[in-house]
């Protein structure tokens, strides 16, 4: 029969889990209680490698000017008790850094007690010099003196509360303030030029003025950490960094104080905060979070800070968006775009047949990457265009029937003439997709944007084939260019449809997930574009629906 330890006392248990969340707050870290164990061996780590090169270059400054000015051997020098303290330090500032590098997670109640010992350890070692080398007393003022630097390196270097500080400063000055009773041969050498009571008020002051100073930096460096942890914080959500921003809004990746798992998360520009852009931002977030594709990013939650600052959560991929991965390995190979726009189809299918259209499909808002024990995954992003399928035609995300808003390079020509749009305006921005992944180059160029959207009215875009050395399918090449059709009725008719031309060229043409593998796990190429292949990235914007008719016109 298999026995088991018994498990820990659950009173027990709760009071060192309160103690450690206790002591996590108190020391002003980051994140949740791993983050902050870590970040505080870290910096103890940092403090003891600062504190040991000090104590060496000290050790052998003092013993080289020995050696020069006094005449006295290497051995000599080295062997006197004077360099006892350094070395003490010196040693126990390179053990207790190597506690810290092993690589061992240690407990927070460990962190702190190491914490204390930096300073206790060096400040005790001061404290008994030799009585031979004291004239006048000055080794006392040296070890307050030895003593206020450490706490003042601590305190810029190891995050703390001014009041661990302070108690941490007090004990340490303790050894000195009692001298007199292991280190008579100090106080009396020190006593022909001070009476006792002077010496202990100046050793009092001089050590309050070191703790004090200690304890001001241990504040005003908290309250930084503690403002930008504040700043840095919203709602359930710890931002850990800027991975994205867009004509709206700045997406970070952040964690969930209790979940603990990756979440992205977008946040509203404060000058994008009007009403058109708050209705916007709120449609973005209840379209999406109403599909349920597993190629649709999932939406976590919703809401603002008391600061009136709105923001959405979702999952956080891996992975890159297709326009990045394009213009640093270059075009992908065509069984792989079919693979890639079928998974595309599946998500805006589920949108379509929901009676919306997204109206902002590019390679910018699709993300390829590993999940789900699969490698070459497809999430569509960024809802923030949809519209209704029932809405009137110039009916808009922001809400201005007189503007159109859309990616030039992948807007439909009904969009960019403000005429009605369906699921076939997202089967033309798919084919512009479809276009850029074969070959690296978007559909049309152009030196301003009209000059692009005017292309899109007017231009038939060249074949696939004619701009790549690649073998590009005959049935592959007329399927993207049929959805690249000028007339709506001309195309797909909607994202099933396209997706099951697709999966017949699947079949002949297959991309699997053994293939998908090894390309993820192989290491990273970087492919120089060519001097005509897009580096610039592609911006959503707005356009005015009752000056549209002149600019354009300029730009044929």
């Amino acid at each position: 029969m298999k026995t088991t330890k018994p498990d820990n006392h659950p009173i027990e248990a709760s009071l060192g889990s309160h103690l450690e969340r206790r002591v996590a707050t108190q020391s002003a870290l980051p994140g949740d209680l791993d983050e902050a164990r870590a970040f505080l061996q870290s910096r103890i780590a940092l403090f003891c490698a600062v504190g040991a090169w000090i104590c060496a270059v000290l050790l052998a400054a003092a013993n080289v000017a020995w050696i020069l000015l006094g005449g006295q051997g290497v051995l000599e020098s080295f062997s006197k008790p004077s360099n006892l303290p350094t070395l003490i330090s010196l040693m126990a500032f390179l053990v207790i850094r190597r506690v810290c590098r092993r690589g061992t997670k240690l407990s927070m109640s460990r962190l702190m007690l190491l914490d204390a010992l930096c300073v206790m350890i060096p400040a005790v070692a001061v404290a008994f010099p030799d009585a031979q080398d004291n004239a006048a007393g000055i080794a006392s003022l040296l070890a307050v003196l030895v003593t206020s630097d450490v706490l003042i390196l601590r305190a810029v270097t190891i995050p703390s509360t001014w009041r661990r500080t302070l108690v941490i400063g007090l004990i340490s000055t303790l050894p000195v303030q009692l001298s007199p009773l292991y280190n008579p041969g100090a106080i009396q050498n020190f006593m022909t030029h001070n009476p006792v009571p002077m010496r202990h008020v100046l050793l009092f002051l001089w050590a309050m003025i070191g703790v004090a100073g200690a304890a001001v930096a241990s504040q005003v460096i908290y309250g930084l950490r503690r403002s930008i942890r504040q700043a840095r914080q919203l709602g359930q959500y710890h931002l850990v960094e800027k991975i994205g921003a867009g004509g709206m809004g700045v997406v970070y990746r952040a964690s969930h104080a209790l979940l603990r798992r990756p979440t992205a998360v977008k946040l509203l520009l404060p000058e994008k905060a009007g009403p058109a852009d708050l209705a916007r931002f709120e449609r973005e977030v209840q379209a999406t979070s109403q599909l349920t594709s597993p190629h649709t990013v999932p939406i976590y939650d919703f809401g603002h800070t008391p600061e009136g600052l709105f923001y959405y959560a979702m999952e956080f991929l891996e992975g890159e968006d297709l326009e990045r991965m394009v213009q640093r390995h270059g075009p992908l190979s065509f069984p792989r775009v079919i693979h890639v726009l079928r998974q595309v189809c599946e998500s805006l299918a589920e949108a379509h047949e929901m009676g919306l259209v997204h109206r902002d499909v590019k390679p910018g808002n699709v993300v390829l990457g590993p999940r789900g024990g699969r490698f070459d995954v497809v999430t569509v992003l960024d809802f923030g265009l949809v519209k209704s399928i029932d809405a009137g035609p110039l009916e808009t995300a922001s809400g201005d029937g007189g503007h159109v808003a859309g990616s030039p390079h992948y807007m439909a020509p009904e969009a960019i003439q403000g005429k009605e749009v369906d699921p076939r305006t997202d089967i033309y921005a798919l084919g512009a997709v479809g276009y850029f992944l074969l070959t690296g180059h978007r559909v049309f160029e152009g030196e301003t944007f009209l000059d692009v959207l005017a292309k899109h009215l007017d231009e038939a875009p060249i074949p696939p084939s004619q701009r790549v050395a690649t073998e590009i399918p005959r049935e592959l090449e007329d399927l993207i260019l049929a959805c690249l059709a000028k007339r709506p009725e001309d195309r797909p008719q909607n994202a099933r449809a396209l997706a099951a031309r697709l999966a017949a060229l699947a079949v002949s043409f297959p991309w699997t997930d053994e293939e998908a593998r090894q390309l993820w796990e192989s290491p990273p190429t970087e492919a120089a574009p060519a001097e005509d292949h897009p580096t610039d990235e592609e911006k959503t914007i707005i356009i005015d629906m009752s000056r549209r008719e002149e600019p354009l016109a300029r730009a044929r």
